[in-house]
């Protein structure tokens, strides 16, 4: 053989044994070479550090993924609920109270929201299969995770929608169906 490996049980600092196993090799063959001294947690770390350096880049690109996803999410329904400024001049200028209008936005931004999230959770559990292999110490399906990410994604929406429900709650009905 090229090369052989040589594994010695030490219950305290294996390193500290080092000298010992060395001259203890170097009394048969002065020439054997100790190439890649370790102890078997850092081979096991080593072995490891691929599968744990993509796994740390998936979940680099997953968080900038969802964060992408509630930038994204805030810009359509911050947009959406500014285009009904008109609507909600009219409703206002016909008697409804700005809280109720305020809230009718809200529930419909969270419906919204809602749905997109349940598709996009149902999808990315039909993908937790392929990425399985990459995971440690979490199951693919981890209901924390997904509960974690649907509510993110629903309170940015609620966010998203509270801010132009709070702006229209405030509007004058006559200076929203001027701009209309």
């Amino acid at each position: 053989m090229s090369w052989q490996n040589l594994v010695i049980r030490k219950a305290d600092d294996p390193m500290r044994a080092l000298p010992a196993v060395r001259d203890s090799i170097w009394q048969f063959d002065k020439s054997l070479p100790l190439l890649h001294v370790a102890t078997m947690a850092g081979a096991y770390a080593e072995n490891d550090s691929r599968r744990r350096f993509a796994t740390q880049l998936f979940g680099a690109f997953a968080l900038l993924a969802l964060g992408l996803g509630a930038i994204g999410v805030f810009g359509v329904l911050s947009c959406a609920m500014a285009e009904r400024r008109q609507e909600i001049g009219i409703r206002l200028a016909l008697g409804a109270e700005p809280g109720r209008v305020a809230r009718n936005m809200i529930g419909t931004a969270l419906l919204w929201a809602a749905a997109g999230t349940i598709a996009g959770a149902a999808a990315a559990l039909l993908v937790t299969r392929y990425l399985q292999t990459l995971l440690f110490d979490v199951s693919p399906t981890d209901p924390v995770t997904f509960a974690a990410m649907v509510l993110l994604l629903l309170g940015v929406a609620a966010l998203a929608a509270w801010l132009p429900a709070r702006r229209a709650a405030r509007l004058n009905p006559l200076s929203a169906l001027r701009e209309g």
